[in-house]
């Protein structure tokens, strides 16, 4: 027998995948406020027993508040929903724990999307928030890891957008620049210009098999600091794919276009799919610096920036229960290549770590070179690539 508390659960952002509620006859499943999509084998195909005896189960869109998102809701799952809901400007996300109403050795699914849980591990299952930011101050070049998560293709008022809740409580309880805009127009030149500090001369999107370059990058500078460098790609299949295939595309892997010095033997080994991310925070291995680019529909590339909110809610979930994390040693920059379809479109920078304060905002005008320049200090590099070294850093806000 198994028992679940499931509150507050909101299934119905997965438009193209069914999901199922099920039970056996000796199992006792509570639902309350649990929000389903209609016409997507859904009530009559999905559950069992049918939808006439899930009390609690509601086929609809649900009203404003926190709820646990499509995809991270599986066997053992503790809902949070007994604790109402987050205030809003809330930073913190969910950890383990489970409620005292429910039992802690379930083995049958209570509740499962065929979306998967985040490539991460399924971060974000939690009933104990755990605060990002407003910690405390720390010593702003004693960081030992630096993490990049690249989003795609979003101005700033994404972070106050109502299909966005969990960045407008990014915005509002850590880090954010008001001014940070990419310097030039399409993905690839982009990302060179945050890992290299130049554009490289591009103005594509090319594969590597029409263009690579020897120049020096951040992936290099850390290796050769002493330090470990790793690039982490949802939907890439191998190590250091160069084919685009399902939703990975080349041009968002910066990493293997650098073809000098140790570049192409540490991308076959540090460039690996998105799933040893969270491997690599559950067993403390986490690099010093990583690079984690989300595939076309969780980048926001090709899906709603609702899509983005729950999958960067379930990576960040994840990092911040990381044994990395709790030391204080963690800054994460969320960053989205460009802003719009023209060079120039300010797009959101979120600036996340313990020491960052709530609510700190920075109005200088910032770019990816910016982004460059300030993880070399934070990593303590010696020496800025290319047009960092003539960038404005916004170090000032790990300490603000």
């Amino acid at each position: 027998m198994g028992t679940w508390d499931l509150r507050r659960v909101d299934l119905t952002g997965a438009p193209q995948s069914g999901f199922m509620l099920w039970k056996g006859a000796a199992d006792q499943i509570n639902t309350q406020d649990v929000y389903i999509r209609a016409g997507n084998r859904v009530s009559e195909k999905m559950m069992w027993p049918k939808a006439a005896d899930w009390p609690g189960v509601v086929v609809g869109s649900p009203p404003s508040g926190e709820y646990v998102p499509v995809g991270v809701a599986g066997t053992g799952y503790r809902s949070p929903g007994y604790r109402g809901t987050v205030p809003p400007g809330s930073t913190s996300v969910p950890t383990a724990s489970p409620t005292a109403t429910t039992a802690t050795t379930a083995t049958t699914p209570a509740a499962a999307s065929s979306t998967p849980p985040t490539s991460a591990g399924g971060a974000g299952t939690s009933d104990v928030d755990v605060p990002l930011c407003g910690q405390g101050a720390r010593a702003t070049t004693d960081y030992s890891h630096v993490v990049w998560i690249w989003m795609q293709n979003k101005p700033l008022s994404a972070v106050n957008s109502s299909s966005a809740p969990y960045l407008q409580k990014l915005a509002a309880g850590c880090g954010l620049a008001t001014r940070y805009a990419s310097p030039v127009h399409r993905s690839l030149p982009n990302l060179l210009a945050a890992t290299s500090g130049s554009t490289q001369g591009l103005t594509d999107n090319s594969l590597p098999s029409s263009f690579t370059t020897q120049s020096d990058n951040i992936f290099r500078q850390v290796r050769e600091a002493g330090g470990t460098a790793r690039t982490y790609v949802e939907g890439m299949a191998e190590n250091c794919a160069l084919s685009a295939s399902g939703r990975y595309r080349p041009q968002h892997n910066p990493g293997i276009y650098f073809v000098g010095a140790d570049d192409r033997a540490a991308c076959q080994r540090d460039d690996v799919p998105f799933t040893q991310f969270g491997a690599d925070l559950a067993a403390g291995t986490l690099p010093s610096f990583s690079f984690v680019s989300p595939d076309l529909c969780d980048s926001t590339h090709d899906c709603s920036l609702e899509t983005g909110d729950r999958w960067l809610a379930g990576v960040l979930g994840q990092v911040a229960k990381s044994s990395a994390y709790a030391t204080g040693s963690t800054a994460v920059i969320v960053a989205w290549d460009e802003g719009g379809d023209a060079t120039g479109v300010r797009a959101p920078l979120l600036v996340i770590a313990p020491s960052v304060a709530a609510g700190a905002r920075t109005a200088q005008s910032l770019d990816h070179y910016s982004l460059l320049r300030t993880t070399e200090e934070l990593l303590g590099i010696s020496g800025h690539l290319g047009g960092a070294a003539g960038a404005t850093s916004f170090l000032p806000m790990f300490n603000s």
